[in-house]
């Protein structure tokens, strides 16, 4: 193991130690080490063994790949990311409809953009009968940008990077509390604020702070969210469809690809061939270099 510097951990049931065991395990295996792990479960029907597959990501800051055929319960951690900001936006949407309400006209609150929800109710269909012209060539497709993981997405897409963080846009209007010893009065005297023109709201430090409302910035701050919301569902279902929802998105520029023929998967020989049908068409042609093994 000294010599890997990627794995991948296929999990099909339970695995008979317990979560906090393997957790454990994998956490002391990695320590000091730059080790890329794939954990991934493929038509698994165990709660207990995806919920190992994503505790060990999770504690090796690795990624996780759950794919179900039927279409039911696949998830990555790429997803994930997504969804969890894309969440962000929409509490953030809420706390300022909950926060303002008082302060902002009602016609503005109701004229924010709406946030589609489609993609995280519908359930993902399923392409994997036996495609038309299977025995054809391959259609090669090019990519037209650089695949990137969510993690690295987030970086440069993320409301902390688009300055999309509530503190961030009222920062400019936040003004600290004075308290000032006034010696002709003897008395410490504390700075009031005109309700008509400011408000107090908790920072994130737990320090209140005087906040100047500025509506027009609120209006568009909310356009923002949202624009920003339908971005995160777009990648979302960018990821659950075709070779990505299956391989995830392939982002590395060395790729081995294992496949298993046993007579275990005879049965469903023609999906594996139309998974790496697809695989091949939209994801490798721009690899240095991949190798298949059966």
């Amino acid at each position: 193991m000294k010599e890997l510097n990627s794995l991948v951990i296929i999990i099909q049931s339970c695995p008979d130690q317990s979560l906090e065991i393997l957790a454990d395990y994998a956490q002391q295996c990695v320590l000091g080490r730059n080790l890329l792990v794939h954990a991934v479960t493929y038509d698994c029907g165990s709660p207990a063994a995806v919920a190992t597959v994503k505790k060990l990501a999770e504690v090796v800051s690795g990624c996780y790949h759950c794919y179900s055929s039927k279409g039911e319960n696949s998830d990555s951690s790429d997803v994930n990311l997504l969804l969890q900001e894309s969440h962000k936006a929409k509490d953030l949407l809420k706390s300022i409809k909950q926060t303002f309400q008082r302060r902002v006209d009602g016609s503005l609150i109701s004229g924010k953009a709406d946030v589609s929800t489609e993609v995280a109710n519908a359930a993902i269909p399923c392409f994997l009968p036996k495609p038309p012209k299977h025995e054809g060539p391959l259609i090669i497709q090019t990519p037209h940008f650089l695949a990137r993981t969510s993690t690295d997405w987030l970086k440069t897409n993320g409301l902390e990077a688009q300055k999309l963080n509530l503190y961030q846009v009222l920062a400019p209007n936040a003004f600290s509390p004075v308290e000032e010893f006034v010696p002709i009065l003897q008395k410490t005297v504390s700075s009031t604020l005109h309700e008509k023109a400011m408000m107090q709201f908790e920072w994130h430090d737990g320090t209140v702070k005087n906040i100047h409302v500025d509506l027009p910035i609120l209006y568009k701050y909310q356009k923002l969210l949202a624009k920003m919301v339908r971005i995160y569902e777009k990648r979302i279902n960018w990821l659950s469809v075709a070779s990505r929802r299956i391989w995830g998105s392939v982002c590395e520029k060395r790729v081995v690809i294992l496949v298993d023929i046993s007579v275990t998967n005879s049965t469903c020989i023609i999906h594996i061939q139309h998974s790496l049908r697809l695989l091949l068409e939209e994801q490798m042609s721009d690899k240095d270099c991949f190798n298949i093994i059966a």
